[in-house]
């Protein structure tokens, strides 16, 4: 039996999936040759030192099974850090819960995608996410600005789409069309970095099976194979039923439940391309059915931890049905998120202070407003000086000079102890 190999060029590369793969090594020859890659990927024989029994080629799957004298003390933990997150959340006025949703939605899609080597935009991202909620006055006028012109990316709007609809929607059935119209909203041209891709169906294994490789040329290793392209509708028939089974039927928590679905989808690995991402946003639509916005970003807390993520991932897919390790570290995971979050509306908190006050002591213009914004916003980068305030409001050094001045001497702007023509500020605490 031959086993088509697509070779990753660089050993410190994430691991990626077959066609993934590919795209790296079409990326790397001129496109002159690219008709002709086919026909040079080296095929290696499958031998039976190759051999590796995977968690989907198990008798026992997709039955898994955990120890709960390991699960129940980190599953308590997660529900206590949510119920004190949900508390702090209800103490907050609307639009700061506004804020801190479409705050949340930014950061789980964007960390989501970064987790696959992509950068979307935050800015464009939040804007889309604050429209389709209805909550624009959370963006600042040159956000508003982009969004009347039109000028959001397409795939920005439609990944929003996508992820809105299972977030909102999260009690309705998950079908084939519904998953597929996600995946083809994921990759609304048919192209992922620059290749053809087949969307909205699942994969064909048209170049051998679907892999997880890493390593230099002649030192490849496989970290997973998934299930065939002929077993996949059943596989996928079998889960849809687990998914929307209800929580009470099941009898298994929702925090639980999104880790186990996270696991099962992405080894079935049902399409060429984006299954990471749809298992994050089945496990978030899992998380929603409490009923709660969502509040917290586990893909931002997976990038932060993910040489382990991928680490674990390898390990319970080459293991047994028996997943309390998975588990056990996933809700840890989840903790950890929540406890972020908790920090995160801490700071909502001290923005929401320094607005009322800048207010009470100053009228500001739109200008100011604008500034103090940016400077506000997680996002910011780098110093806040007179020519980068002349150059974002595309004003004059002298009235940018005025605007700041008016605002340290109201002590809202504070200047930072390096002086001359490196003076920066920097926003005063309230």
């Amino acid at each position: 039996m031959y086993s088509l190999f697509f070779i990753l060029l660089s050993s410190n590369m994430p691991k990626q999936s077959s066609v993934q793969t590919m795209r790296r090594i079409l990326s790397l020859i001129p496109v002159l040759f690219a008709e002709n890659i086919i026909a040079n990927l080296r095929i290696l024989p499958y031998t039976d030192g190759m051999k590796r029994i995977y968690l989907w080629q198990l008798d026992g799957w997709p039955h898994f099974t955990w120890k709960d004298s390991v699960i129940t003390p980190q599953l308590i933990q997660v529900l206590h850090k949510q119920a004190e997150l949900y508390g702090a959340m209800r103490a907050l006025g609307f639009s700061v819960k506004s804020l801190n949703h479409v705050d949340s939605l930014t950061q789980e899609i964007a960390k989501s995608a970064a987790i696959e080597g992509e950068r979307i935009p935050a800015e464009d991202l939040r804007s889309s996410i604050a429209r389709h909620l209805g909550a624009e006055n959370v963006l600042t006028q040159d956000a508003i600005e982009r969004l009347e012109n039109n000028q959001i990316p397409q795939r920005i709007q439609t990944t929003v789409r996508a992820v809105l609809d299972a977030i909102q929607h999260c009690k309705e059935p998950l079908t084939k069309e519904r998953l597929c119209s996600w995946h083809s909203l994921l990759f609304p041209q048919g192209f992922s970095a620059g290749f053809k891709i087949t969307t909205g169906s699942y994969r064909r294994d048209e170049y051998g099976p679907m892999r997880v490789i890493s390593g230099n040329m002649g030192k490849e290793r496989i970290h997973f194979e998934a299930p065939p392209a002929s077993s996949l509708e059943s596989e996928m028939n079998r889960f849809f039923h687990w998914f929307n089974r209800s929580a009470k039927d099941s009898g298994i928590e929702l925090a639980l439940k999104s880790a186990i679905s996270h696991l099962y989808f992405v080894t079935i690995h049902p399409f060429d391309d984006g299954n990471g991402r749809l298992s994050r946003i089945l496990a978030d639509m899992i998380l929603s059915q409490d009923g709660n916005d969502r509040l917290f970003s586990m893909s931002a807390q997976l990038l932060i931890e993910r040489k382990d993520y991928y680490a674990m991932l390898e390990k319970t897919q080459s293991g047994s049905t028996d997943i309390t390790e998975w588990l056990d570290w996933y809700l840890g995971c989840m903790a950890r998120a929540i406890e972020s979050s908790l920090c995160q509306i801490e700071r909502t908190q001290s923005i929401r202070r320094f607005w009322e006050e800048a207010h009470r002591r100053t009228v500001l213009n739109e200008r100011q407003k604008n500034m103090l914004s940016r400077v506000l916003d997680s996002s910011w980068q780098g110093k806040l000086t007179t020519s980068k305030w002349a150059k974002i409001c595309k004003c004059s050094q002298d009235t940018a000079t005025r605007d700041i001045k008016a605002l340290t001497s109201r002590g809202i702007l504070k200047k930072e102890e390096a002086g001359g023509r490196s003076t920066s500020y920097s926003v005063c605490e309230f």
